[in-house]
């Protein structure tokens, strides 16, 4: 199997609890980046941190320029 480049996550999903989402995640596969999107900032005191297995995050409405921006970051850093 090949593992994906990059994880892009909705941080709002109705189903599931996103940050035990990050958490088994990055517990089964520690080197795949999580870009999580969002309509909330994620920082210290009003959200999730990077510390919680983020690697970067995009925001709702989404640019596209920006999205493709982080998206190639980890194509073009990953082994």
């Amino acid at each position: 199997q090949n593992p994906p480049d990059v994880i892009l996550m909705d941080f709002e999903s109705p189903r599931i609890n996103s940050i035990d989402a990050i958490k088994l995640l990055k517990r089964i596969a520690p080197d795949i980046p999580i870009l999580v999107q969002s309509v909330k900032t994620l920082q210290k005191n009003g959200g999730l941190e990077i510390d919680e297995g983020i690697d970067n995050s995009i925001y709702n409405p989404i640019q596209s320029n920006d999205l493709l921006e982080k998206l190639n970051y980890y194509f073009n850093h990953t082994a």
